[in-house]
């Protein structure tokens, strides 16, 4: 339910906003990736998940935080494959003014109607979102 809040608050608002006031480049995602490195003291993954701002150092293309990067930004796999993710689409979009991902997922403008979003996330998991609720009638 808080998660809906802020996106409600921080995305859907003020993007309608922008596209009242007649902007159409608008992009929204959600961030998700929570595979950090666990140890047996600490469930890192659990405890911080993919929280504020930490993919910043993805978009930067290099770990941050000093000593307790190497368990927020382990070097694996899953954390290559958010870097280039990150740095596609914002490199894209500050090249291009559209953000572009490394595996084509076309990236559809933010719409008020039809508020999708990508949810960006290593492997299978990045995808196009519809935050739309969906709602079936019974006959």
């Amino acid at each position: 339910m808080r998660s809906r809040g802020w996106k409600l608050s921080a995305v859907d608002v003020p993007l309608s906003a922008m596209q009242s006031a007649g902007y159409t480049e608008l992009y929204a995602y959600r961030y998700d990736w929570d595979e950090q490195a666990d140890n047996y003291l600490v469930p890192f993954s659990t405890i911080l998940g993919a929280t504020h701002a930490s993919e910043i150092a993805f978009i930067m293309g290099a770990p941050m935080f000093g000593e307790i990067g190497d368990y927020m930004y382990p070097d694996t796999e899953s954390a290559r494959e958010m870097t280039e993710v990150m740095m596609s689409a914002w490199g894209s979009f500050a090249r291009e003014g559209a953000p572009r991902l490394p595996n084509e997922i076309d990236w559809p403008r933010y719409k008020a109607s039809q508020p999708a979003f990508m949810t960006l996330d290593s492997d299978d998991a990045l995808a196009l979102s519809d935050d739309v609720p969906h709602t079936s009638h019974a006959p």
